[in-house]
């Protein structure tokens, strides 16, 4: 899953309403803020330079400025700015969450967190402070303590369906899968038009064997977000898994030519390539997902059943199953794991 794809496409940034005067570094913030609103974040960068350049202590624009800038995916761009409004405003909370965001994306865990309890400190009601370090613990495995945030964030405001979502993915990471389903309904009532919780619902049900429910919820994702790679990846593999080999071969394809980075898809069309006999071309498909995503840690299971098939040396598969158990692999009876468990027993 592309589980990162979730953060970026939120980005929980905060966007501030302030009065504006006639004076022109006010005027020049106001059109840049415009133009933000608009999408326009180059055009709104360069009304924010125009503020800056005539007030050089105009810590909002420089906030907005970076926000813009964490928008267009300059992160380091981002985090310069928001440190200028914080030495010009210490107190700043937004400009804390925008920065410990930015940090995240650089994968900065620490000095993301160190941000978000900064933020909390100077205001502890403030629900995006949790709601963003709830995401970075999430990403480093501190799955109860990412939990322990979106019940903060889900008590300061219960409307908010993101942190149902996440709340939902860290169940999920803990294989409390029924109580996870229970996370995406909630999120998926708050809004039904978020592709992410009914991929997260979808994938979740993959878990527990429910293929036809799961492929349901992933139709739901794709009308929504109709180029989502990770929801053509899963579908196809839920219709592998109830024999739809042909189905899940075009949601694999689909998958690949909407995000061609994007090591899931290679993933499923690797496990569909091994059920219908193509190990050669399964075990290829496998080295492309951990050419695009090392950490992946299924894989590396899936590429070493692929080996056994195709007769390599015990010592090359085994090396496989033992990379995939050094970062974390557990068996879950999903992809191949049904019909390959004996391989853990012989790479002991």
């Amino acid at each position: 899953m592309a589980i990162w794809r979730f953060f970026l496409l939120t980005g929980f940034t905060v966007s501030m309403l302030h009065c504006v005067s006639t004076l022109k570094p006010e005027h020049s913030y106001q059109l840049g803020r415009d133009k933000a609103q608009q999408g326009d974040q180059v055009g709104a960068i360069r009304y924010f330079d125009r503020a800056i350049d005539n007030n050089a202590n105009f810590a909002d624009a420089y906030f907005e400025r970076g926000s813009s800038n964490i928008k267009i995916r300059n992160y380091n761009g981002g985090i310069a700015d928001c440190t200028m409004a914080l030495q010009i405003r210490p107190n700043f909370t937004e400009a804390y969450v925008n920065r410990g965001y930015a940090k995240s994306k650089i994968k900065d865990w620490e000095g993301a967190i160190e941000d978000f309890n900064r933020a909390i400190v100077i205001e502890p009601h403030y629900h995006l402070s949790y709601l963003n370090r709830g995401v970075v613990r999430f990403r480093t495995k501190a799955y109860q303590r990412a939990i322990d945030d979106f019940n903060k964030v889900i008590k300061l405001k219960k409307d908010i369906s993101w942190a149902y979502y996440w709340r939902g993915t860290a169940n999920k990471a803990l294989r409390k899968y029924r109580i996870a389903i229970s996370d995406f309904d909630k999120a998926l009532e708050l809004q039904v038009n978020l592709a992410e919780a009914w991929i997260g619902r979808g994938s979740t049900r993959m878990r527990l064997r429910e293929f036809n429910e799961a492929i349901a919820d992933l139709n739901n994702a794709i009308i929504y977000s109709p180029q989502d790679a990770a929801a053509y990846s899963l579908r196809g593999s839920a219709k592998g898994s109830i024999g739809d080999f042909s189905g899940g071969f075009l949601d694999a394809e689909k998958a690949i030519k909407y995000a061609p980075d994007y090591a899931g898809s290679y993933l499923t069309r690797g496990e569909l390539k091994f059920h219908i006999g193509d190990y050669a071309g399964a075990m290829a498909d496998f080295s492309k997902t951990i050419e695009l995503d090392a950490e992946r840690r299924d894989v590396y299971y899936n590429r070493a059943c692929a080996k056994r098939r195709l007769n390599f040396p015990k010592e090359d598969y085994c090396q496989d199953i033992a990379y995939g158990n050094k970062i974390g692999f557990k068996l879950d009876h999903t992809g191949l794991s049904d019909i390959e468990t004996d391989i853990l027993k012989i790479c002991k």
